[in-house]
């Protein structure tokens, strides 16, 4: 069956999903550490375990879900399952709240419960997507389409901000929890749209099932032996591992010792996602012209080079002049620049440098790598921030996001 152009109706609803899918994304994990700092009082501990508890699943469950999504082949249902669970939990905690459920200890426990449902549905539909993807565009235009979809999470990621913004200046914060189930409900029926692609042509069953036994193994040893896998994938690693970093410790740094207010300091994130938008909409133009290897480089210096910012900020000596806002505002600029350029110069490696058939394989064996390694990251950069205090956090944060360059400097162009 022919593959339809990037511009066809089902790329059109795949982009719309998307964008729904971030808007309820980012608002549901940007409530989160701020209802467990402001509302429960929770430190750098908790909320670092309240981000590995989701993001651990794609640790422990990337590869079997990669394994079931290449045999099911049905990649459009695999999302819709997990944006409704994830509307149902969500729809749940606000209930509990409503009830009076979500006050000290019980409410920190049930905001890590809601976390973790939504970190195993994350795996769900990230593993449908994965398969869906090349199945809507051929392989040379994965880029552009990514590029396209990166622009309409990111264009998510800044509405997200905004509506929290206006959300926690009316009513509670819990109430914010309204929006994501809102968002998610949006993406559940544009994913409709979408089924068709769940009949296309795919791995006859023969093949899907005579390599059964030895396919954990394959997709890991695949992705291990290509060399501009491998070292996208520990750079990926890296560099995400500094992206928790940062989500563990900001809140806590702007809430706790910078004294900015829940609603200012979402508002401040938005800046980044702007900044995203710009880096996900030029991505592929900039990869065309400068190469994978210069582009991946050239992100995880200029992210560290924010995290030095936020690093001064924690010093006693506080030698950055100015409001602090200003310098968390352009931290998150350039950190959301290149984050979204990083990930979408990257996304046509696995469809282009692996068998069809191992699609999911393959990339859950790459998200168990650079997904898997957030909630560790969480969690250690948590209890050392705990533990030795935020600057010394900080400096770990910086050396992760400037590590996230060494495996990029033997990358070979594909």
């Amino acid at each position: 069956m022919a593959l339809p152009p990037s511009s066809s109706p089902s790329v059109r609803w795949f982009t719309f999903t998307t964008f729904a899918e971030a808007l309820g994304d980012q608002m549901a994990r940007t409530l989160a550490p701020i209802l467990a700092v402001s509302l429960l009082g929770a430190g750098t501990a908790a909320v670092g375990l309240l981000h590995s508890l989701g993001l651990g699943m794609f640790l422990l469950l990337s590869i079997p879900l990669g394994l079931l999504g290449d045999r099911l082949s049905l990649p459009t249902a695999m999302m819709a399952t997990s944006t409704v669970l994830r509307m149902t939990v969500i729809a749940c905690g606000v209930l509990i709240w409503a009830l009076g459920g979500l006050e000290g200890t019980t409410g920190i426990g049930i905001l890590l419960g809601i976390m973790l449902v939504i970190g195993i549905a994350d795996v769900v539909y990230t593993t449908g997507r994965s398969i869906l993807v090349p199945r809507l565009v051929p392989a040379d235009q994965i880029r552009p389409t990514m590029g396209r979809v990166q622009t309409a999470a990111q264009i998510g990621t800044v509405l997200a901000p905004v509506a929290l913004t206006a959300l926690l200046a009316l009513a509670a914060p819990p109430l914010a929890w309204v929006g994501a189930a809102l968002a998610y409900l949006a993406s559940a029926l544009t994913q409709g749209r979408l089924r068709e692609h769940d009949r296309a042509a795919g791995p006859t069953s023969a093949s899907r099932y005579a390599r059964r036994p030895s396919r954990f193994r394959d997709g890991i040893c695949h992705l291990l032996a290509e060399p501009t896998l491998r070292r996208v994938t520990a750079s990926s690693a890296l560099y995400n591992a500094a992206v928790m970093a940062a989500n563990t410790l900001l809140p806590v740094i702007a809430l706790t010792e910078l004294h900015l207010s829940p609603a200012v300091f979402t508002g401040i994130g938005s800046l980044g996602a702007v900044a995203g938008i710009i880096g996900a909409a030029a991505a592929s133009r900039i990869t065309a012209r400068y190469g994978l290897r210069a582009v991946r480089i050239s992100a995880a210096l200029t992210t560290g080079t924010g995290v030095l910012l936020i690093l001064l900020m924690t010093t006693d000596s506080a030698p950055l002049p100015g409001p602090v806002a200003i310098w968390i505002g352009i931290f998150y600029a350039l950190s959301g620049l290149c984050t979204s350029v990083s990930a979408v110069a990257g996304a046509d490696l696995i469809a282009r440098l692996c068998p069809p058939e191992m699609l999911g394989a393959v990339a859950g064996a790459q998200r168990t790598a650079t997904m898997g390694i957030m909630p560790v990251s969480a969690l250690l950069i948590g209890l050392l921030g705990t533990l030795l205090g935020t600057t010394i956090a900080t400096s770990v944060w910086l050396v992760l996001a400037l590590a996230a360059a060494i495996p990029c400097f033997r990358l070979q162009e594909k």
